[in-house]
């Protein structure tokens, strides 16, 4: 599995280099990440990729969100990396709403002590909507809503994430 996340992440940051000069984009954001059973965590979100497309407003990329928590004693780290992609079209000047779909990686280490150490690895389906405001040529404002359907195991939970964030098109 470490080897598909490499080669997604290679990918990703190919397509968002100098060969797609005016296409690329690089987003920094807050994300709030709400698990089955009422848990929710904030963190960091960090965007990579391209997008392209007139009539339809089209992105290929990457985000990773790293989550830190300390709930009575336990500290809780995530991180998790989503491969993605969105269809969206601008339904007035400057403003497009978009459908995106992916597939996401997570890591949850929780740290406490003695048996209470729990580390967790998942993956699975993302999917959602996006909304994206066009500041200027080279600065956008992204709201955005991700569902996942991830698998431990053979054990299915799922989590839902909303983003904020600016973004700088390259």
């Amino acid at each position: 599995m470490k080897k598909i996340i490499q080669g997604l992440t290679v990918a990703t940051l190919l397509v968002g280099s100098s060969a797609f000069a005016g296409n690329g984009f690089l987003s920094v954001g807050y994300a709030d990440v709400a698990r089955e059973g009422g848990e929710s965590q904030t963190g960091v979100s960090l965007n990579l990729g391209a997008k392209f497309g007139k009539s339809f407003k089209q992105r290929f990329g990457m985000e990773y969100i790293f989550v830190n928590s300390d709930d009575n004693g336990q500290a809780t780290v995530g991180n998790s990396i989503d491969f993605y992609y969105t269809l969206g079209y601008e339904v007035y000047k400057d403003f497009t709403v978009g459908a995106n779909v992916g597939y996401g990686f997570e890591s949850i280490d929780t740290i406490g002590s003695g048996s209470n150490q729990v580390d967790v690895y998942a993956s699975g389906l993302s999917y959602g909507a996006t909304l994206t405001y066009e500041i200027s040529r080279h600065f956008e404002a992204i709201a955005e809503y991700k569902k996942y359907d991830l698998d431990y195991e053979g054990i299915s939970f799922a989590k839902d994430v909303t983003t904020v964030s600016l973004g700088y098109v390259f």
